[in-house]
C-alpha cells in the first residue's frame, strides 16, 4: 500500500552577498573527522596519528583549517558538518561573493537552498534595489542542487553592515513537491519536479536566463509514515469506512466492491483530493495505491465470502460433494481478513436456493453429489459449517 502526495511550493529567487561553502572531495579530511568521531575531537594528537609526518606546527595549522571550514568548533569538538565529512569524505570549501539563490521553505524540506549560481560582476547594478531576505536557509547543512546534483552547498553567513541580510528579489517561481509513502515497509521518499526558472544560464545573446529542468533524486524524511497515514485515513476515508490502526486496513461493507478488490482485499486506487498531513502542511493531491481493506463486521464478511465463493464455482463448473464445497469455502476464508469473523458455509438448502437463481447447471452441480451419494450425508454436514482451519487456498482444486 502506498500514498502519493503532491503540491506546488513557492521557490524564492534572490541575489545576495553571502559566505557559502561548496563540498569537495577530501578523503584525508574525511579520515581525520572519522578519527575525531572515535576520539571526540580534532586536535594536534589526532592529526599526527592520521597524517604521519606532519610536525607540531603543521598539525596546529590543520586544526586551525578544520575550524575555519566548520568541521569542528573552537574546542575541537566535531560539528554536524564534520560528522557529515566523516561519512562522505566531502569537506566544505568556503568562499564569499554575490550569488543567485533559489530557496524553498516548507515543513517537509525545512528552509533550504535548492540551487545556487555565482553572479557575474556586470550584474551588480541590481543591488541598488535591496530588500530584506525573505527567510534565511538553515546553517551548517549540506544542500544538494536540484538542477546540478553534483553541486552541494552549505550556507555559512550573510555578511551585512546592518546585521539584517538584504538582497535583490527576483520573481518567485514554483516547483511540484511529491512525497511517496510505502506503508508496507515504512519508508518514504520526497522530491521536487518541474523546471526552475532562470537556472539554465543565458544563451549567446546574453538575454533572459533559461529555465532548467529539475533533476532531483529525492530524499527521505525521518517520519512514522504509518502513524501519519492513519491520521490522514481517519479524516479522509470516513465516507468509505473506518480505518483500523491495529489491522492497517480500511473496514468497509462488501457492497459495491469490484471483483478485483474482493479477491485481493485491496482497492487499486483511491483519490483523496486535498489532505492535511499533521506537522507537514497541506497537499493538494493525495492518491492511495492498493488500499488495504477488510470487512466491517460479520455480515460484511459473510457477503464478501459468498461473492468470492460463487465466482470460484463459476470458474470451475463441476459436481462437488458437500466436503468439496466446505473445503472451497474454507480456503477463501482462512489466512485472509475474512478469518476474523469466520463466516460459516451456508446450509446446503440455502446454497441450493441461491444456485437455482443462478441457473440449473449450478443447481445440479451442488445437488447431485448430495442426493446421489452412495450413503446419506449426515444432517449435521448439511447445516451451516464453520470454516475449516486446517486448509489453505493452495490445497483446493477449484
Amino acid at each position: 500500500m502506498k500514498l502519493e502526495l503532491s503540491t506546488q511550493i513557492e521557490i524564492e529567487r534572490v541575489q545576495v552577498f553571502a559566505e557559502l561553502a561548496t563540498l569537495v572531495r577530501r578523503p584525508e579530511l574525511g579520515m581525520l573527522c572519522w578519527a575525531a568521531a572515535e576520539g571526540g575531537r580534532i586536535d594536534a594528537e589526532v592529526v599526527a596519528r592520521v597524517l604521519p609526518g606532519v610536525g607540531p606546527a603543521g598539525a596546529e595549522n590543520v586544526v586551525r583549517g578544520c575550524r575555519e571550514m566548520g568541521l569542528c568548533d573552537r574546542a575541537g569538538e566535531l560539528t554536524r558538518v564534520g560528522a557529515q565529512t566523516a561519512t562522505t569524505d566531502e569537506a566544505p570549501e568556503p568562499e564569499q561573493g554575490v550569488y543567485e539563490l533559489w530557496m524553498a521553505s516548507h515543513p517537509l524540506l525545512g528552509r533550504r537552498v535548492v540551487h545556487m549560481a555565482r553572479v557575474s560582476p556586470d550584474r551588480g547594478a541590481d543591488f541598488e534595489l535591496l530588500a530584506p531576505l525573505p527567510f534565511e536557509p538553515e546553517r551548517a547543512l549540506a544542500f544538494t542542487s536540484v538542477v546540478e546534483p553534483g553541486l552541494r552547498v552549505i550556507v555559512r553567513e550573510f555578511p551585512s553592515l546592518s546585521g539584517e541580510p538584504r538582497c535583490v528579489r527576483r520573481t518567485p517561481t514554483t516547483l511540484e513537491l511529491r512525497w511517496r509513502w510505502d506503508l508496507d515497509d515504512g519508508t518514504n521518499r520526497w522530491w521536487l519536479a518541474g523546471a526552475l526558472a532562470g537556472a539554465g544560464g543565458r544563451g549567446r545573446d546574453k538575454g533572459r536566463a533559461r529555465p532548467a529542468q529539475v533533476r532531483h533524486d529525492g530524499e527521505s524524511a525521518p517520519v512514522d509514515v504509518n502513524g501519519l497515514f492513519a491520521a490522514v485515513a481517519e479524516r479522509s476515508l470516513r465516507e468509505r469506512g473506518r480505518w483500523d490502526r491495529e489491522l492497517g486496513r480500511l473496514r468497509i461493507a462488501a457492497a459495491g466492491l469490484s471483483e478485483d478488490a474482493e479477491e485481493r482485499f485491496a482497492i487499486d486506487q483511491v483519490d483523496l483530493g486535498a489532505v492535511e498531513v499533521s506537522g507537514y502542511g497541506r497537499f493538494e493531491s493525495a492518491t492511495v495505491r492498493d488500499l488495504a481493506i477488510a470487512p466491517a463486521d460479520g455480515d460484511a464478511a459473510a457477503s464478501w465470502a459468498r461473492s468470492c465463493f460463487e465466482r470460484r464455482l463459476a470458474r470451475a463448473p463441476r459436481h462437488r460433494t458437500r466436503g468439496d464445497v466446505h473445503l472451497l469455502w474454507s480456503a477463501q476464508v482462512v489466512g485472509t481478513p475474512l478469518a476474523e469473523f469466520a463466516p460459516p458455509l451456508p446450509a446446503h438448502h440455502e446454497l441450493l436456493a441461491r444456485a437455482a437463481e443462478l441457473g440449473a447447471e449450478r443447481y445440479w452441480h451442488l445437488c447431485a453429489a448430495v442426493d446421489l451419494a452412495p450413503t446419506p450425508v449426515p444432517e449435521a454436514d448439511l447445516a451451516p459449517l464453520p470454516p475449516r482451519t486446517d486448509v489453505g487456498a493452495e490445497e483446493v482444486r477449484t
